[in-house]
């Protein structure tokens, strides 16, 4: 998968544990979090600002934090978008559309 380019929008355990293999595999993916990181960061027993949840299902992944509400912030991810060969998303029907 080297050369790949891929965003992150999972949470929980099936898509973050697809995007971990593809960037073990050699992409270069991106996790684009809520200000307070997804709520898989939240499972099982802390260590500093991690859980063995989130480092196991999040290895290998650059991470950025971003407040979506905030309509800048939005349009700057839709500018990462664009350049991205694949977007992984875990919402509700109709939530990446909005």
């Amino acid at each position: 998968f080297s050369g790949l380019k891929v965003l992150d929008f999972t949470a929980g355990v099936a898509g973050p544990h697809a995007t971990q293999l593809m960037a073990l595999h050699g992409a270069d993916v991106i996790k684009i979090e809520p200000l307070k990181g997804e709520w898989g960061r939240t499972l099982g027993r802390a260590y500093g600002e991690h859980t063995a949840h989130s480092i196991a299902f999040n290895r290998g992944k650059k991470s950025m934090a971003v407040d979506l509400k905030n309509p800048d912030v939005r349009e700057a991810v839709k500018t990462l978008v664009k350049s991205a060969d694949v977007v992984a998303e875990s919402f509700r029907p109709g939530v990446m559309a909005r």
